[in-house]
């Protein structure tokens, strides 16, 4: 198996080695390249507030995908951070959600920052539980109206 292609964009494809020489290998396709997701968990669209805490600034996005292994929000900033908390849905949950940036894409108006949940407390873990069977929830419920 072949796979190339950023975190969340990857796609990926069957083939043999035919040839190795000269510091080169030659691969033969043997399948068209499809979308792979090598994510440990599903992750289910949403479009949740949340507040960012870098240090003493606070930034306000929406979460707009959450597993339980991590989310991309996306916020109208750059952000240089390589670890953030933060607070998610409309009263702002009481527990800070300790995050590492995993990735950033930066468009024109907006940065999508895609995280991993760093370590979890019990409070922090059951406010991750919580979002996530709801949004699942909602997504079932979209897919069984359609």
């Amino acid at each position: 198996m072949i796979a190339c292609g950023p975190i969340g964009e990857r796609v990926a494809l069957l083939a043999r080695v035919r040839d190795v020489g000269d510091g080169r290998a030659v691969f033969v396709r043997q399948s068209p390249w499809r979308a792979v997701d090598t994510r440990s968990f599903p992750r289910f669209p949403t479009n949740v507030p949340a507040v960012l805490v870098v240090g003493d600034e606070r930034i306000n996005g929406t979460v707009v995908d959450v597993s339980l292994g991590g989310m991309a929000i996306e916020v109208e900033q750059p952000i240089e951070a390589e670890s953030l908390d933060v607070r998610i849905g409309e009263d702002g949950e009481p527990s800070l959600l300790p995050c590492l940036v995993v990735s950033k894409q930066q468009r024109p108006d907006r940065t999508v920052l895609h995280v991993e949940f760093g370590i979890l407390g019990d409070e922090a873990a059951v406010c991750v539980e919580r979002l996530v069977a709801d949004v699942s929830d909602g997504h079932e419920r979209e897919l069984l109206a359609s």
